[in-house]
């Protein structure tokens, strides 16, 4: 194939894969072309291809390509048909072109479409590739069905004969014992596994028995007693050293208790040498007390002695506290107050308060009363209708309040009951003017609502039709949904306003304006009433219509049984594909039954139905749930578990005392103590009323009868509490004749002064506040002001100090920014480093400083004056000693030195050719290759080209003359004076010419035009252009090029082209060779080229050893040095500061960079670090000086946090957000057992000492063991309080002062022949006879409900269930409903609908009758019609009452003439009109409101019965309220505003005043913010970072071990309570113990783990839920001969030979045999050890 034939082809195939025209591909092609001409092999799409080689293109996978000869062939792939092939559905693969049958990756593997195979995972089944998708089906159908079959080597079914069990292979019927279970047997029957217990064993009399290893049944363990003797379980003996003790044997340990004595007192004397205490004297926390003699007890309200062994007390009666937390201090009886409750908010005591609800209210609480004076009395208004400021006791001037509405100063407005007046409000002073009315210029003036004056109607004209004053009428071109009114010329169109629709989807039918609430409109469909149908957006919801609201529900889908149900499409719940069921992880056949806990089911059809199992029915009322039955022992009652004969109170009524006795609990009332008062009183949270003292309640006080006392709302009102119920009236004042009284509480008072708002004492001397030149005096009331005195001064220029009236002598000096300085001190100036300031009477005069005269041509300036160091050369900065190149001159190399630049030419080396060159940017002049360089191209030396000038002449290139190549038309150039050339080091002769369009040419020279016929002549630099005979050029792609030009192809520019009379020919372009490793190709280049050695660095080249500026840091220099770009940071000058800034790369002493903040020069700040200091930023440096602080007047002053100065705190102690007083004592907080007390503002805290306890099982008080109630087991038990044993229930047990005794439990003798042993009872019982029915036993005779049916009864009979249906009692009720069985008279089932119990409704059947339904029956009556005016009305279908057809309109049973405009009462706020016998209603048109925030008040009914009687309220925008941002406030209503929680906000007809809210100090310790608030309240708490509801309890985060609760936003924290818990070796919680692990000798240990004693190593323990059981460890047998004995079982390590031990490896003489020598040896595998004894050979005699 040639080129052209190769272009050809690649041309088609690129046609069909690549655009049409892309130039770069076909290049691409073009080239593997060539390439291929020169090997055998191939390269296609960058790739190499062998001879012979057979692929597919990456970029057309579509084509079947070989590569022959070096050649690459391609042809088009054959795709089979889609439809020839076996899948339904085929896929195309990535990267291939035709259409294949999907196949599958399954384990790992690949397998094609319909191709079978045995899982490898699972021989047994047979899976194929269907679809991309693997299906498995069993290999084979097991004809036998067993849980534990074996199945044999290659086979998948078991015969069910044999069975395999944990591992184990067992013979069919072979009974075995489960490992580890010694008391559990199992048989193999079937290939199924059947266990069963052994029998029982027998009862032991201890209660925590030894089991055994190789023992199914425990054994009791014996105890040794404090003398080591041995005793037998059970028994009891009197201990050897104190004949007052019993002791017995329990569970192996030795239990002895102080000999049971009949004592009667609480707190006997014991007798020495006796067992028992006497009553006669006392012994009480270790004090003996004789009778009759005062003991001293810890509660301060008793007052105690003891008599005959017991301590008689009398309590003290405290009278009740007046607030509702009293405190209790340490050592008092009766509590105090220490907070005051007032208008709900609770203040500290001694805290003064402003009264919340009134501001004119100073309030102080005095240990629990709140005593306050009145403010108002000290206001001085000036003008009579002043402004009341909301939050402020005084009203002020600056506005009105007029009638109860507040104006602003300067306001015009109208008073609504005289709306012809004009009112002005100025300075609180309102004046009024009568409004002027000019006569009506008609016969007919009416008076508009909102209108002063009487006006003439003006009739309407709307589109051509005229309508009258006050028509409704309904234009024809809009739609009859829009109605329009006249009035007073103006036409007023609105669309019918549509009542509120009491549905959420009504639907708009075409022909109504409204919509209605018959249809539903959901989700754009339309649903009929009573529709049901599936919601379109899930199919899984079911959805009613009814009457215009639609409601949906999900639809509740049957529980599937199966492992794999599907989804069938269009179907909401899943179904199963099979009849199997799979059930509780176990998979059951179809029609197989099986049993799940109390339940039977059975599997049908892939669904497993269930029903409980039948159980007797309890006799008891509270039975408990036995596993599946209930049982009549213990009680459950109000979902609460209660011991049998436990005895408690009721959850429902604390008044009411109950015990559970065999699965009943009965309950009776609690008496009550009877009461000597008339009135007793319920207490919360008590049972039994108390006596109340007698008198009045009033604001959280009590008050005597007959006592007065001043009001605690109003102080000048005086009270008295009559019978009950207090009555208050307001106090009179006296008349006053001074000028500025002050108020006392009520009335004025002529003593101290109220002068400008502020309080003055009398005779109290003050500084004028309007003046303070001004001395003034309160005398008796009055203020008198003078004239204050000035002294004299003896400085020449006194000063005046603002807020001082006389002038002062200031210092001598001069202030200058910031700081003062003394006369003719000299300074550096603070605004210019450079300038040196001086203080001169007064003023500062500042001058630049002086500089040395420097030598040097380029210093630097080092702050103000030069320095002759380093260079500024050129704007730029070069080192002391630096070499550099000069920026004006590549050719001079420089030098820097103290501070001058010298500059010296660069030397160039000699070169060895005739015509060397200069290479631009380089200072000499190169060799270059030989040649001819000839208008900007270069021929090779004797290369012979056409003329480009002429083109009929013939150049030649010979020794690189260019000159010889001019035309010799051209004369010899005269050179003018030699000229610099830019680049270039040396001037040059430039020769004679012209410059002519960016060229330049010799004198004399010719050229030609492009686009003309004309040759250009230059002459004496001027060009003369003639016209020229055409020739044969060539114009290509719209360019002009010469005969024989050659050049390169527009279109591609690896083609060379060459003009030849006319015709352009192109041929490719050759590439020459390259000696470079890496050629690199250039855009808008044909061949590659070889790129210059260098440095590539962040998208630029640099030349080697050039150096450049960081393009990633400014701050760093670079340079390229053989390929690599080394950078390294510029240096900076030494700075003098401590704290400079950044001038890009180096640091400036001008500014301050201080603690990662910018302070700018001179200015002053506290220092972030210590805000105690007080810091300066001068010139780069910080300097920081200590703030001073006032003395203080207190013993121990107080650093708050933020502030610098310490200040006075009040005295006590801050104790985990308490305060306590200096030395009093309270509990600690975070430990109940320790005592704290206040002392110096420090809290020191001890722990409280216990007394010595002589009981076995006492409970803890909270701190100290007390022998009063028992801890036994774990459990609490109360004094006297006997119960069953927790470890044996034959066991009845006593708890007395703290030691627990247990006795037998004896049982009664039965009459039954076969008695029954109850689970969890000790006696055997007689079960009754009876019936069996669905589970349940009930007595012969007994009646019950059916289980199966509700309305049926049945009865028990001679073991035989009867059950028949319940009858029902005869009901009168006509549609009664059914209540489960029975019909019911309440509500009523009328035509198929149930209405409610008086519910009233239209008859279904006649729209004229009117129905009720009353307690099951429903009865109608006819509707009553009102008698129609007209003398022939008609009905109208689908109403019941006829209408009337003559002119005129009957509206709400009223008849109105035609074109009557009326308000109807029941809508007084609207104008209709009767036009047509229809009636046409508008709202009415309101005049604009004269405030801000009108209020729409409603045009309300007031009704009575059934029939309204008249219409009240406005219809119009009224002032009488405010509409403020969408809601509605009553005048002087005051609210808070909608859109910003903290501003309080007032209405005052109808203008609305905003300001911010005030937040007042609240009287707890953590008030919380709560989300929507603005000031912080007691609501609930905020308490260590964290938000708490109030009552919530939480644990406290910084310790877990104490509980907090918010009370009224206050945290009060106490230590967890623990219970205690039920396990004998709880482990060691985060706070309490737990039994979720063991603490056994020291040790802990995790749940379920095992573990050896460490009191007896040949003991093995576990822990189980808190408790530890031990066994003794089982030994493995040896195998060995003669083993040794170790710590608990024989050893193989050592011998045990004729009772001597022998050590390993040792050797001995047999003592039986001397003439053996025995050796003790130890086998390695297995271990064993024996002896080796060999005869010794008898020795030579």
């Amino acid at each position: 194939m040639d080129l052209a034939s190769f272009v050809a082809v690649s041309g088609r195939v690129w046609a069909r894969d690549y655009k049409q025209g892309d130039f770069f591909q076909s290049q691409m092609l073009l080239l593997q072309y060539v390439s291929g001409l020169t090997s055998q092999d191939c390269v296609y799409e960058g790739r190499d291809y062998k001879q012979g080689d057979f692929f597919r293109p990456v970029y057309n996978p579509c084509l079947n390509c070989s590569c022959v000869e070096g050649r690459v062939h391609c042809s088009p792939v054959r795709c089979i048909d889609p439809e020839q092939l076996p899948c339904p559905r085929p896929v195309k693969p990535h990267n291939s072109c035709c259409l294949t049958c999907p196949g599958c990756d399954y384990e790992d593997r690949e397998y094609s479409y319909g191709e079978e195979w045995l899982s490898e995972a699972d021989p047994c089944q047979r899976c194929q590739c269907l679809d991309g998708a693997v299906s498995c089906v069993p290999r084979e159908h097991c004809k036998h069905q067993c849980t534990h079959g074996l199945i044999r080597a290659g086979t998948c079914c078991s015969p069910c004969t044999d069975c395999i069990f944990e591992g184990t292979v067992y013979k069919n019927q072979l009974k075995f014992a489960v490992f580890g279970e010694i008391c559990r047997e199992c048989e193999c029957r079937d290939g199924n596994i059947l266990c069963q217990k052994v029998p029982m064993c027998p009862r032991l009399p201890c209660s925590k028995p030894l089991p055994l290893t190789n023992r199914c049944c425990p054994v009791c363990m014996g105890c040794r007693d404090s003398s080591g003797v041995e005793r037998v379980e059970g028994s009891h003996w009197t201990d050897d050293t104190d004949p007052c003790l019993s002791c017995h044997c329990v569970d192996g340990e030795e239990w002895c208790e102080p000999t049971a004595c009949p004592v009667k007192c609480k707190y006997p004397e014991p007798v020495p040498g006796e067992c028992c205490p006497r009553c006669t004297g006392c012994l009480y926390k270790g004090r003996k007390y004789n009778p009759g003699e005062v003991v001293v007890v810890d509660d301060p309200c008793s007052a105690c002695a003891c008599i005959a062994g017991d301590i008689v007390c009398e309590k003290q009666v405290c009278s009740p506290p007046p607030c509702v937390n009293p405190v209790r201090l340490p050592g008092r009886c009766c509590p105090s107050c220490r907070t005051c409750t007032y208008q709900g908010q609770v203040y500290h005591n001694g805290t003064s308060f402003i009264a919340p609800r009134n501001t004119c209210l100073n309030c102080t609480c005095l240990e629990g009363t709140v005593d306050c004076r009145r403010l108002d009395g000290l206001c001085r208004v000036k003008c009579p209708h002043p402004r009341r400021v909301p939050g402020q006791c005084c009203p002020v001037c600056d506005g009105c309040n007029y009638k109860r509405r507040a104006y602003t100063n300067g306001q015009q407005f109208s008073v609504v009951d005289q709306p012809c007046e004009i009112c002005t409000c100025k300075n609180g002073h309102v004046t009024c003017k009568t409004k002027g009315c000019d006569p009506a210029p008609c016969s007919n003036p009416r008076k508009y609502p909102g209108e002063c004056c009487m006006l003439c109607p003006k009739p309407c004209t709307y589109k051509g039709a005229t309508y009258d004053d006050g028509e409704s009428f309904k234009p024809e071109d809009v739609d009859k949904c829009t109605e329009c009114l006249c009035l007073r010329g103006n036409v007023t169109c609105m669309p019918k306003t549509c009542e509120p629709s009491p549905c959420r989807h009504p639907h708009k039918p075409r022909d109504e304006c409204c919509p209605l609430c018959e249809d539903c409109l959901y989700h754009t469909n339309v649903y009929n009433n009573g529709q049901t149908f599936t919601a379109p957006f899930d199919q899984c919801q079911t959805c009613l219509c009814e009457l215009g609201t639609v409601t949906c529900k999900p639809v509740i889908c049957p529980h599937t049984n199966c492992a794999t149900p599907r989804h069938v499409p269009g179907q909401c719940c899943p179904v199963c594909a099979s009849g199997e069921c799979h059930y509780r992880g176990h998979r059951y056949d179809d029609g197989e039954a099986f049993t799940n806990e109390c339940e039977d089911c059975r599997c049908e059809g892939g669904d497993v139905h269930c029903k409980v199992r039948a159980c007797q029915p309890p006799s008891c009322k509270h039975p408990v749930l036995d596993r599946c039955c209930p049982r009549c022992h213990d009680c459950n009652y109000r979902n609460k578990l209660y011991r049998y004969n436990e005895k408690f109170v009721s959850p429902d009524d604390i008044c009411q005392n109950c015990q559970c006795q065999a699965g009943t609990v009965t309950c009776h009332p609690q008496p009550c103590p009877p009461l000597n008062c008339r009135t007793p009183q319920k207490v919360p949270g008590s049972c039994c009323p108390v006596c109340q003292p007698e008198g009045c309640q009033y604001l959280g006080r009590r008050y005597f009868d007959g006592e007065m006392f001043a009001s605690l709302e109003d102080e000048c009102e005086d009270c008295r509490c009559e019978a009950g119920e207090v009555h208050c009236k307001v106090r009179s004042c006296q008349p006053h004749s001074c000028k500025h009284p002050t108020r006392d509480r009520c009335c004025p008072r002529c003593h101290d002064c109220d002068y400008r708002n502020k309080l003055y004492r009398h005779n109290e001397k003050f500084v004028s506040p309007d003046d303070v030149c001004q001395n003034c005096q309160c005398r008796a009331g009055t203020v008198t002001c003078h004239p204050q005195p000035c002294p004299p001064l003896n400085c020449r220029t006194p000063q005046k100090v603002p807020g001082s009236c006389c002038p002062v002598c200031q210092p001598e000096g001069c202030q200058y920014l910031g700081r003062r300085y003394f006369d003719g001190e000299k300074f550096a100036s603070l605004e210019n480093e450079c300038e040196d300031c001086r203080c001169e009477a007064g003023e500062v005069h500042c001058k630049v400083r002086s500089c040395q005269p420097h030598s040097c041509k380029h210093p630097t300036r080092d702050r103000c004056c030069p320095r002759c160091h380093d260079c500024d050369y050129r704007s730029k900065l070069y080192r002391h000693n630096e070499k550099f190149v000069s920026p004006d001159d590549v050719c001079q190399n420089c030098q820097c030195q103290a501070g001058t630049v010298t500059c010296h030419p660069q030397p160039c080396p000699p070169l060895n050719c005739r015509t060397p060159q200069k290479v631009p940017g380089s200072c000499c002049p190169v060799c270059q290759p030989e040649g001819c360089q000839y208008l900007g191209r270069r021929y090779f030396d004797g290369e012979k080209f056409a003329s480009l000038e002429n083109e009929c002449e013939d150049c030649r290139c010979e020794a690189g003359g260019h000159g010889d190549l001019s035309p010799p038309a051209l004369s010899t150039p005269q050179l003018s004076p030699p000229q610099k050339v830019p680049g270039s080091c040396c001037p040059v002769c430039q020769p004679e010419g012209c410059q002519y369009l960016g060229r330049r040419y010799f004198d004399g020279e010719s050229l030609r035009l492009w686009r003309t016929s004309a040759r250009i002549v230059a002459v004496r630099r001027e060009v003369h252009c003639k016209v020229l005979p055409s020739c044969h050029d060539c114009d290509y792609r719209n360019k002009l090029y010469r005969h024989n030009e050659k050049f390169v192809s527009p279109d591609d520019v690896c083609q060379n082209c060459q003009c030849l009379a006319g015709t352009v020919t192109c041929h490719p372009q050759p590439c020459p060779p390259l000696n470079c490793r890496t050629p690199q190709k250039v855009p808008g280049s044909c061949c590659p080229v070889c790129q210059p050695e260098g440095c590539q660095y962040l998208g630029r080249r640099y030349f080697d050893g050039e150096k450049f500026a960081s393009l990633e840091n400014e701050c760093e220099d670079c340079r390229c040095e053989a390929g690599e770009v080394h950078c390294k940071v510029r240096s900076c000058q030494p700075h003098s500061c401590k704290h400079p800034t950044r001038d890009r790369c180096c640091p400036r002493c001008h500014d301050c960079d201080y603690r990662n903040k910018l302070y700018r020069h001179n200015e002053k700040f506290v220092s972030p670090d210590d805000v105690c200091q007080n810091c300066q930023c001068l010139a780069g440096t910080v300097t920081c000086h200590p703030q001073p602080c006032p003395p203080l007047n207190c013993r121990t002053p107080q650093k708050v946090p933020g502030s610098c100065c310490p200040v006075c705190q009040p005295e006590g102690c801050q104790y985990l957000g308490r305060r306590y007083f200096d030395g009093e004592m309270f509990a600690s907080l975070e430990n109940e057992c320790e005592d704290c007390r206040c002392e110096a503002g420090e809290v020191h805290c001890k722990v409280r000492s216990c007394q010595p306890h002589s009981c076995k099982h006492p409970t803890r008080d909270r701190c100290c063991p007390r022998c009063h109630d028992c801890d036994y087991r774990n459990k609490l038990y109360r004094h006297n309080e006997k119960f069953v044993s927790p470890d044996d229930v034959c066991q009845n047990c006593q708890c007395l002062a703290g030691t627990v005794t247990c006795h037998p439990q004896p049982c009664p003798p039965l009459n039954c022949r076969t008695p029954e042993k109850v689970p969890g009872s000790c006696c055997p019982v007689c079960q009754p006879e009876g019936c069996q029915y669905l589970g349940r036993r009930y007595f012969d005779g007994e009646m019950f409900a059916s289980l199966e049916n509700e309305c049926e009864d049945c009865r028990c009979e001679a073991g035989e269930v009867h059950c028949k249906v319940r009858s029902c009692q005869p009901h009168s009720c006509k549609h009664p409903t059914r209540d489960r069985c029975c019909p019911r008279c309440h509500d009523c089932d009328y035509r198929n609908k149930l209405y409610k119990h008086n519910e009233k409704f239209v008859s279904p059947d006649d729209v004229c009758q009117n129905c009720q339904c009353r307690r099951g029956t429903v009865t109608c009556r006819p509707t009553q019609c009102h008698t129609p005016i007209c003398r022939t009305p008609r009905r109208v279908p689908g109403k019941c009452c006829p209408v009337c057809d003559r002119k005129g309109c009957e509206y709400n049973g009223r008849y109105y003439d035609d074109g009557q405009v009326f308000s109807p009462p029941e809508q007084m706020c609207d104008d209709c009109l009767c036009k047509d016998s229809q009636v046409k209603c508008s709202p009415r048109r309101c005049p604009p409101a004269m405030c801000d925030y009108p209020i729409q008040t409603e045009c309300c009914l007031q009704c009575t019965g059934e029939y309204c009687l008249q219409c009240t309220g406005e219809c119009c925008l009224q002032c009488t309220g405010c509409q403020y941002k969408g809601l509605s406030y009553s005048n002087q209503e005051i609210f808070y505003s909608p859109d910003n929680a903290c501003e309080e906000c007032t209405c005052a007809e109808g203008f609305v005043s905003c300001h911010p809210r005030p937040c007042y100090d609240v009287p707890c310790l953590h008030p919380a913010k709560n989300p929507g608030e603005c000031c912080p309240s007691c609501l609930n708490c905020f308490y260590m970072g964290e938000l708490h509801t109030d009552k919530s309890r939480f644990t406290s985060p910084a310790n877990p071990c104490v509980t907090c609760t918010c009370q009224a936003g206050t945290v009060v924290c106490e230590r967890l309570e623990c219970p205690p818990p039920v396990c004998s070796h709880p482990a060691e919680g985060e706070c309490c113990p737990t039994c979720d692990g063991c603490l056994y000798s020291s040790q802990r240990y995790r749940d379920g783990q095992h573990f050896l004693n460490v009191l007896d190593v040949c003991e093995e323990c576990a822990c189980r839920h808190g408790n530890v059981t031990c066994w003794k460890r089982e030994c493995t047998p040896v195998t060995c001969s003669h083993p040794v004995e170790g710590n608990c079982c024989p050893e193989c390590t050592d011998c045990l030979y004729s009772g001597q031990r022998m050590s390993s490896g040792s050797q001995f003489t047999d003592k039986t045999n001397k003439c053996q020598i025995c050796e003790c040896q130890v086998s390695v595998i297995p271990v064993s050890v024996f002896l080796k004894c060999v005869e010794q050979k008898k020795q030579n005699t």
